[in-house]
This record gives structure tokens, C-alpha cells and sequence, in this order.
């Protein structure tokens, strides 16, 4: 059983950091389709949107719930069900919602979203000062997923149909077994790989890599099985709050996010 917000509700003032990251997950610029499916997992530590190109490159987007403004997760009691888990006995097992959605269309809604904040700026507020916030909703498990924007001006929703999670191929990578690891700029990341090169350029050349050249730090590890890890760290407004004061105790906590690919 949910509460009226549902299984999940999340508002953040700033679309554009939102709008940014799912950019960078979304392979449509590169792959030559007009549509990219994507699978989203929603826990209490925040959102996790995955994707691939071609069964060689996955992406990762961790959207932590510290850079969100409000976060909530209640999950249905038979989320283990849900999600076919059968680790009942696990007592540190940690609930989880997962299903696969449009992740295009999602980011056209948000961009939508984030010109419309723009053109309701005209007096060189903030979104967070004019009270505009965009707000994510999930009411129940296989129910659509609730977008919307709510400004001084305006109020506009939109419902994605949500599919059943498929198993998406596992890339996995070994932090215990990492071999080499870098700190670095994104422009030379485009000489280590060819698939991520041309799916950096090409990205870049669409305007879809907003959230990569805004990285604070990019980090690329190699593990002991040959598999890449390209990470970058993003900084929300919340960051620079929680740098402020005490250390977080968890990267979940730290107000930052994350965009991961894997080769």
C-alpha cells in the first residue's frame, strides 16, 4: 500500500542539471535511432537510469536523492515480487523498484520543462527563488510515470508509459580488481576508446554532453577482465550546501551525480 504521492515523489528546482544527465544516457544522436529505451531503478539512495548502444557501450546515471530538493520512496511491501528477487532471508537486502521507460521522450519533456523555466526568467531569478520546480511521480508499480512543471505562470504534466524491467546486458566492473586508474580531461578520453570517442563527438557535436564538460572530476579505471569505467562527477546545488558542512557520510549523500560508461 502507497501514500497519495505514491511509491516515489522527487521536485527539483534546478531541470537543467536533470535535463543534462538523461542527455548523456540517451544514444539516440549516435545510434541513428529515434527512440532510446532505458531502465530506470528507484530506491531510497535515488534514481539509477541504464542504457546501451549497440551491446558494446552502457550507461549509468545516478541521480542520488541528495541533489533533489524533496525525495521520497515508499516501496510496496511485495517489492521483492515485483522485481523477481528471490533473496527473502537477505536481511540487508535493500528494497527497489525497477522498470524500463522512453528515456527520449522523458528528455524532450524535460527540455521542454527547462525553456519554458527560461522563458518565465524575466527578471534574472533563479528558478529556486521564483518557486518553479519541475516533480517526478510514480504512483504504483506499472503505472505511467508523472513529469511535471509547476511555475508562477504554468502547469503542464505528462504521463510515460512504463514497460516491464528487461535484463539489460551486464557490464560489470571490478573496483577491487582495478588495475590502472586516471584522473583526466574529457578531451583526452577521445583517444582511449573508439566507441566512446565517436559517441562523445557525435554527442558533442548535438549539444548533448552539457553534463560531461561541466564535470568536476572524470575518472577513468581500467579492471583485471579488460572492462573501461569512464566516470564523471557532476555538482548539483546541493553540493556546495553539504561542503559546508560535515563530510557525508555516503557518495549517495554527497549532493553530487553521476554519469558512468562502460566498455
Amino acid at each position: 500500500m502507497t501514500t497519495a504521492r505514491g511509491v516515489l515523489y522527487a521536485r527539483v528546482a534546478d531541470a537543467s542539471m536533470l535535463t543534462a544527465m538523461l542527455r548523456a544516457v540517451n544514444f539516440t544522436a549516435v545510434s541513428g535511432i529515434f527512440t532510446q529505451f532505458a531502465t530506470v531503478s528507484i530506491s531510497s539512495s535515488g534514481l539509477e537510469v541504464v542504457s546501451e548502444m549497440n551491446k558494446a557501450v552502457q550507461a549509468h546515471a545516478y541521480l542520488y536523492a541528495s541533489i533533489f530538493d524533496e525525495y521520497t520512496f515508499l516501496p510496496p511491501s511485495n517489492w521483492m515480487e515485483l522485481v523477481n528477487r528471490d533473496d527473502s532471508d537477505d536481511e540487508d537486502a535493500q528494497p527497489y523498484i525497477s522498470f524500463e521507460l522512453n528515456v527520449s521522450t522523458l528528455v524532450q519533456c524535460l527540455t521542454l520543462f527547462e525553456s519554458r523555466m527560461h522563458a518565465n526568467d524575466s527578471r534574472g531569478m533563479d528558478a529556486r527563488r521564483r518557486g518553479d520546480y519541475v516533480e517526478i511521480t510514480y504512483r504504483d508499480f506499472g503505472e505511467p510515470l508523472s513529469v511535471g512543471l509547476h511555475t508562477n505562470r504554468i502547469d503542464m504534466n505528462f504521463r510515460l508509459r512504463t514497460l516491464d524491467s528487461s535484463m539489460v546486458p551486464d557490464l560489470q566492473f571490478s573496483p577491487e580488481a582495478t588495475i590502472a586508474q586516471v584522473i583526466m580531461k574529457v578531451c583526452i578520453l577521445l583517444t582511449q576508446s573508439e566507441h566512446l570517442a565517436r559517441a562523445f563527438q557525435e554527442l558533442d557535436a548535438g549539444g548533448e554532453t552539457q553534463a560531461i564538460k561541466t564535470s568536476l572530476k572524470t575518472s577513468l579505471r581500467i579492471d583485471d577482465n579488460g572492462m573501461l569505467s569512464v566516470q564523471f562527477m557532476i555538482a548539483s546545488h546541493h553540493a556546495q550546501a553539504v561542503s559546508r558542512s560535515a563530510a557525508p557520510l555516503t557518495v549517495a549523500a554527497s549532493g553530487h551525480a553521476f554519469v558512468e560508461f562502460l566498455e
